[in-house]
């Protein structure tokens, strides 16, 4: 799921930052591909029909045709409904879900094209194109976040949960590489600083400096000054009551007040131990507002990012059990 969401948003920014003469050779260029596509189709139907009325009208071949042996196209028809299903006759049939044909962001693929999924005569328009481009600053924003958020989270499941120590690094270099807000930045600093470390690459002197010097105040600061003190200094006391406060709250059946207290706390004790607490108490919180699926989403999000923790192996643990109660 991020590794699309990184990929598709990343190419709706690239085309954003074009020119606007940029953006319109770019979509000429991809229309002629979608022509050249579509004319090759035609070319492969057209020959197909030759040949099937060359069989009909030859005597020789009669019986051998698919369409003659009602053995075979029984058959035919029993596999097409174990793999289809019971599928009406309607333009799109293959498409289950037909709200996602022209969802904002993707450009029309050539088996879209040739099987008639994208609507021809509005992909070969320019302004098909120009008109989904998004302009709005709070669109872009959008976009740009959910971008960023995508690269961290993939930086950190690499990382933490499947050991791809080279594809972490990767992804929170990229991450780095879009200047992103601090959120996101600190963080993603921090992990690679860890990685480095643990490769004794000089490249973790740097970044070690960098969140000292320009994130002094930080936990992340802290823990790499003095890991020990870091681990029982009054922050993290102050975390700590602050998580009481907040269990109460869920206690007491104050969703709404827990998700807002969890979120806040994430953001100022980021760092601290005490983060994947706050991460399954605001999933229990979304459980009790949206129901199980969202419950399920939310449990999958802490067992993802926190796997090496009591908090993480909980979720996945309730997961489990949900998935026998459905």
């Amino acid at each position: 799921m991020y590794e699309k969401i990184s990929t598709v948003n990343d190419s709706i920014l690239g085309i954003v930052a074009m020119t606007e003469e940029d953006q319109i050779s770019f979509f000429n260029a991809h229309i002629e591909k979608l022509k050249a596509i579509q004319e090759k189709g035609l070319k492969k139907v057209n020959t197909g029909s030759a040949i099937s009325n060359l069989s009909i009208t030859d005597d020789s071949s009669k019986g051998d045709w698919y369409f003659y042996n009602i053995q075979t196209v029984g058959f035919g028809s029993q596999e097409f409904k174990r793999i289809w299903g019971n599928r009406p006759l309607e333009d799109n049939w293959r498409l289950s879900d037909k709200t996602k044909i022209n969802f904002p962001g993707f450009l029309p693929q050539e088996e879209e094209v040739l099987s008639g999924v994208v609507n021809n005569s509005e992909v070969m328009e320019l302004a098909y194109y120009i008109d989904k481009i998004p302009s709005n600053k709070i669109s872009i924003d959008s976009l740009k976040n959910n971008r960023d958020n995508a690269y961290f989270k993939l930086g950190i499941i690499y990382k933490e949960q499947f050991k791809e120590i080279n594809l972490a690094k990767n992804r929170l270099e990229k991450l780095l590489s879009f200047n992103p807000d601090v959120a996101f930045a600190l963080p993603a600093k921090y992990h690679l600083y860890k990685i480095y470390s643990s490769e004794n690459n000089e490249k973790a002197t740097s970044l070690k400096n960098d969140i000292i010097s320009n994130y002094p105040n930080s936990n992340y600061a802290k823990i790499i000054l003095n890991p020990a003190d870091a681990l029982g200094s009054n922050d993290t006391n102050l975390a700590e009551n602050e998580y009481v406060l907040v269990f109460y709250d869920y206690k007491d059946e104050n969703f709404d007040m827990v998700l807002k207290k969890s979120s806040e706390a994430i953001l100022k004790f980021q760092g601290d131990p005490i983060i994947p607490k706050f991460e399954l108490l605001k999933a229990y919180a979304i459980g009790k507002k949206e129901g199980i699926l969202a419950f399920k989403e939310a449990l999958n999000f802490v067992a993802m990012n926190y796997p090496n923790t009591e908090e993480g192996k909980k979720a996945l643990e309730v997961i489990e059990t949900i998935k026998t109660k459905i």
